[in-house]
């Protein structure tokens, strides 16, 4: 929406310039640009190539990237029935051994319509997720911290 005009002259060319049309081109200028044909480029062609080489080329890619999966050997494991199944050594590898999540913060952002047109109620919610991970029965030899934001849709009941 356009602020109105206050001030007398404002307005006074206001409405010249809603009443005023570009003005016809020059016939001698419209004569030249009907009488100018560019001469046909000797690259026309190139650009042909341009337009099949481009998928092509994106074509070469995806199937090199396919076809270099190459299955991975397994070398055979043999169990003996009752005994427990060999696991591969890792080297430092820490199982997760504490989890904690702390709620920081909760804000009631509002209340909204979903598709069927029932109320529901937008809370924002933040958290701070920690993992330590370690081997068991020792200290933590890392942790890990996140923050975590979440907006949590809350249905509310309509009597």
């Amino acid at each position: 929406m356009k602020p109105p005009l206050d001030d007398p002259e404002e307005m006074f060319a206001a409405s010249l310039t809603r009443r005023a049309a570009p003005a016809a081109p020059d016939a001698a200028l419209l004569e030249r640009l009907r009488a100018a044909k560019p001469a046909p480029s000797a690259r026309s062609g190139r650009t042909v190539w341009k337009w099949i080489a481009v998928p092509l080329s994106a074509a070469a890619a995806w199937a090199i990237l396919f076809l270099r999966a190459a299955p991975v050997a397994v070398s055979p494991v043999i169990v003996v029935a009752g005994a427990p199944a060999p696991t591969p050594p890792v080297a430092n590898y820490y199982p997760p051994v504490a989890s904690s999540q702390e709620l920081l913060a909760v804000r009631d952002l509002g209340v909204v319509r979903d598709s069927l047109q029932r109320p529901v109620r937008l809370v924002s919610a933040s958290w701070l997720d920690e993992e330590a991970f370690g081997k068991p029965g020792e200290k933590p030899a890392l942790r890990e911290s996140q923050f975590r934001h979440e907006i949590v849709p809350v249905l509310l009941p309509v009597y």
